[in-house]
């Protein structure tokens, strides 16, 4: 928080992320989103890298990343 603050005193922006875990190579845990992150935006957000990380020649059915989002 100490960074924080001395940010805004500098008048430079902040950034807050999300807090998240890598469990393996294909499970991604986000514990915490930040104020004003939607779980609809950061699933597009997600949709949007795995697209960009495809192949052109695939069609977008073959890709199908499970996303189990649960509220604690």
């Amino acid at each position: 928080m100490e960074s924080l603050n001395t940010a805004q005193r500098e008048r430079k922006k902040g950034r807050v992320r999300a807090k998240m875990e890598l469990v393996n190579e294909k499970t991604l845990v986000i514990r915490e989103l930040p104020f004003g992150v939607t779980t609809e935006s950061l699933i597009q957000s997600i949709q949007d890298a795995v697209n960009k990380k495809t192949h052109s020649n695939l069609p977008p059915s073959t890709i199908s990343p499970p996303i189990k989002l649960k509220s604690s």
